[in-house]
């Protein structure tokens, strides 16, 4: 069966995800912001994915001269698993075709059109865009029940018909993020989506012991737990450590955290501390004074330079504590220098020497998966790595 899963804007970071949950070759790029995972079921829980917004399924695949018959094609594709004893509820969304707004209206005006015939009543939720976006999806419940959302996808000379079996709730993630008892906003937070995609590519989608180094106020902790995983928190700082155990207290209190699930804690440099046993590593390493621009050649030089320092000795004291293929995914920083360009740590040179391989990424460019932000200089990179 094939489904069709929605990137993220960083379209490299989701797929990197998915190659490291459902394997390289259970999964293909088909466009720019779409991927097919090949599976006999849609697998795990799609709330812990980071990287993908929106997956869809059951595709009934035309060809492209068949554009003319759209309308009775779709009309016969949404009821083709629905009860036509209650009302129906759709929306479109189009990929891949850029269409005047007005065009979209009118094939879904024709679509409902049809369906009042075999559902006595039925209502389109009209487009803003191109394609639905998230609030409209899940206040329509276009996603459940006899609701429905049909993605259009222009694919070559073929057509993708797909109905929409999952979306991203996005308040979900504000809830356990803004509602959090301590932040720490002058240092910058780390979105539960990207924590998600880190815990993804280093733990492969295996229940696991996760180690974060650099806690903080516990961020990468609290989504690891929510899949599942015993996780082991350390920091310098002592009072990230005691924000990190009030926060995961608060965490286990509103979200119904299984009682067997562990989490421990601990004060520690990363570059000389011997932590407790771990399965794999997801951190997010100190990004070094927060910027808005970068600041002249001999300050940026310096903060670059502690950035190096810190983050070699946090991997070759690691590397003493792992077996050969642990993994880890780790977030350092990488500041953007120019349009098109940014500057990135030495240590990265310096990898094979340390003990450790890039993990391969089919089609990715393993030294460029980078998170960054508009209007961001200090962006973070991330490095898939295993231990040789």
């Amino acid at each position: 069966m094939k489904f069709i899963f929605n990137l993220g804007r960083q379209s490299e970071l989701s797929l990197a995800e998915l190659y490291s949950l459902f394997g390289e070759q259970n999964v293909r790029p088909m466009t720019a912001n779409l991927a097919v995972l090949e599976s006999d079921d849609l697998p795990g829980n799609m709330e812990e994915i980071g990287g993908s917004y929106k997956v869809s399924g059951i595709p009934k695949i035309i060809d492209q001269k068949d554009w003319s018959r759209l309308s009775e094609i779709i009309s016969e594709y949404v009821k083709s698993d629905k009860d036509l004893t209650k009302k129906i509820t759709f929306g479109l969304s189009i990929y891949n075709k850029e269409l005047p707004l007005k065009e979209i209206h009118k094939l879904g005006f024709q679509i409902k059109k049809k369906l009042l015939k075999d559902f006595g009543s039925s209502r389109y939720v009209e487009n803003r865009d191109q394609e639905l976006n998230s609030a409209q999806i899940i206040n329509n419940k276009l996603h459940k029940g006899n609701n429905v959302e049909v993605n259009i996808i222009s694919n070559k000379n073929e057509i993708w018909l797909t109905k929409t079996l999952f979306i991203q709730n996005i308040s979900r993630y504000a809830a356990r993020d803004f509602n959090r008892p301590f932040r720490d906003s002058r240092n910058g937070m780390l979105p539960p989506k990207l924590a998600q995609i880190l815990i993804n590519i280093a733990a492969g989608g295996q229940k696991s012991v996760v180690l974060d180094p650099f806690c903080g106020t516990g961020v990468i902790l609290q989504e690891a737990m929510l899949m599942g995983n015993d996780v082991i928190g350390a920091d310098l700082n002592p009072q990230m450590i005691n924000f990190s155990i009030d926060n995961i207290k608060w965490l286990k209190t509103k979200f119904n955290i299984d009682q067997d699930i562990t989490s421990e804690f601990m004060v520690g440099d990363a570059i000389t501390t011997q932590w407790p046993h771990f399965d794999c590593v997801a951190t997010e390493t100190s990004l070094g004074a927060p910027l808005s621009k970068i600041p002249n050649s001999n300050s940026f030089n310096k903060i670059v330079e502690n950035a190096n320092n810190l983050i070699k000795g946090f991997l070759e004291n690691l590397a003493n504590q792992l077996s050969s293929g642990q993994r880890l995914c780790i977030a350092v920083p990488a500041w953007k220098v120019s349009s098109n360009g940014f500057r990135k740590l030495n240590v990265i040179d310096d990898l094979d020497d340390l003990g450790y391989n890039l993990i391969e990424f089919k089609g990715l460019n393993n030294k460029e998966l980078i998170y960054l932000r508009p209007s961001q200089v200090v962006g973070r990179q991330l490095l898939a790595l295993i231990r040789k």
